[in-house]
């Protein structure tokens, strides 16, 4: 029985993430299209992104649940595999959204990696600002050259981070449920 459920958890965690990763390329073709339509009175602010925020919620919560329906009754460990694949699906969305969308509005000025001086979210305000007060003196175009590659290194040790997260959360889990049987 241990075999099975652990089984049809592997399923069902690589299913929740090949359907995250489809609604991601989903999200980056709608807001690229919402964002040249309206050009920069929606461009990347905050108000742009509280507005998708709940759409981009829902699904999440979906697929995580649904990740860790296998586990039912075994609730510590169905616990750990909901949480386990929320931070999978966070770090995926939080590595891959904002190159894809750079990428789908081709604009000739934004690089896959681009950290915009303009922007109000975050990591974008928080580069700028560390850049700014530690690099006073440098030019715009070196500052930007920095800013994305603190963009790129930010967002792949995110990703990493989750993955290891991810990792060490489902062997706790199939820890958990072992000892259950």
């Amino acid at each position: 029985m241990a075999y099975l459920l652990i089984i049809l958890l592997i399923l069902a965690h690589v299913a929740a993430y090949f359907l995250w990763q489809r609604f991601t390329r989903h999200e980056v073709a709608v807001n690229a299209e919402m964002i040249t339509a309206n050009g920069s009175a929606d461009d990347l602010r905050a108000g742009f992104h509280q507005r998708r925020t709940w759409v981009r919620f829902w699904p999440w919560l979906g697929l995580s649940v649904a990740g860790a329906l296998p586990l039912w009754g075994h609730w510590p460990a169905a616990g750990l595999g909901f949480v386990s694949l929320g931070i999978l699906l966070t770090g995926f969305f939080a590595r891959y959204f904002t190159p894809w969308l750079n990428v789908a509005m081709k604009l000739d000025y934004k690089p896959e990696f681009y950290a915009s001086p303009d922007s109000a979210s975050w990591p974008d305000a928080a580069i700028w600002k560390e850049l700014r007060a530690g690099q006073p003196m440098w030019g715009d175009g070196a500052l930007q050259a920095e800013a994305n590659a603190t963009l790129k290194s930010l967002l792949t040790r995110t990703w990493l981070a989750a993955r290891i997260l991810y990792a060490a959360g489902m062997l706790a889990a199939l820890l958990l449920l072992s000892l259950h049987y």
